[in-house]
């Protein structure tokens, strides 16, 4: 009696090896219908396996994420079929998760995701020493024009628009030629002078405030600094600025034509 009951137990053992496990094919869903960089994105899996009708629990995800050049930019996720991923840059990416079922079956599935650049995103690519040109919107001329962008969005510029004046070379970026003279003929009098102005002007910023399409949108708060009878003066205005991308190291943005700011910016991280 004991040898049929062994036999009859290798019987059935070999039989549930032999039966397919039926794997219904899962599908990879997002929590938030659009995914921004530096955002924390959550996706999950739905998926199901049984034999028989038995439903069969996933031995493991094994979860990675590629961009569109086949590179494996995050893994190490936890074995779960929930993770949180927070993007570092926009872009196309391919989400996959490898589950394993009765120890030697497994199946997976991929899904596209979109990134979008975010606020902060752009704030951040902006840090950094840039070099370029700005297109003058009265005249269509060009300035050359250099940033030092920080982490806190403080900027400090020069630009080289001030050819005609041997003595004036270069200025605080977005300040036109502010110098003239008031007095009498002999030369004494009260003078004022924006022209090669050293140093750095700590009211000077520039903040991206909302993104849209991947282009960014903001202010820039420029200082304006005057000498007048010796006693120095500083001031700031702001700016509007749109159509702000960063491409391969590539910085632009633009201005309304309706002020002295020149229209377009197109610069190079040096």
């Amino acid at each position: 009696m004991k040898k049929i009951v062994i036999v009859l137990l290798i019987a059935t053992l070999f039989c549930r090896c032999e039966k397919e496990v039926n794997i219904t094919l899962p599908t990879i869903l997002f929590e938030k219908t659009s995914a921004s960089v530096l955002d924390s994105v959550k996706i999950r899996v739905e998926e199901y396996a049984d034999i028989d009708g038995e439903r069969v629990h996933a031995d493991y995800y094994d979860w990675h994420i590629e961009n569109t050049n086949g590179e494996v930019i995050a893994k190490n996720f936890p074995d779960s079929g929930t993770i949180d991923w927070i993007p570092q840059e926009a872009g196309y990416f391919l989400i996959k998760v490898k589950i394993g079922y009765d120890n030697n079956k497994s199946i997976t599935s991929i899904k596209e995701i979109t990134v979008m650049e975010s606020v902060a995103s752009l704030q951040k690519k902006i840090i950094g020493h840039w070099k370029g040109k700005g297109t003058r919107g009265y005249d269509g001329g060009e300035w050359g024009i250099e940033l030092f962008i920080d982490n806190s969005s403080h900027f400090y510029g020069i630009a080289d628009y001030y050819d005609f004046n041997p003595y004036c070379e270069k200025g605080v970026f977005n300040i036109e030629r502010l110098d003239y003279y008031h007095g009498p003929a002999n030369g004494i009098g009260s003078y004022q002078d924006s022209c090669g102005i050293p140093g750095e002007i700590s009211c000077e910023k520039i903040k991206v405030i909302e993104v849209e399409e991947n282009k960014g949108k903001g202010k820039i708060t420029v200082g304006w600094i005057a000498v007048f009878n010796d006693v120095t003066d500083t001031s700031c205005f702001d700016l509007n600025f749109n159509n702000l991308t960063i491409e391969d190291d590539r910085l632009y943005f633009e201005f309304p034509a309706d002020n002295n700011a020149p229209t377009k910016i197109a610069l190079i991280r040096d």
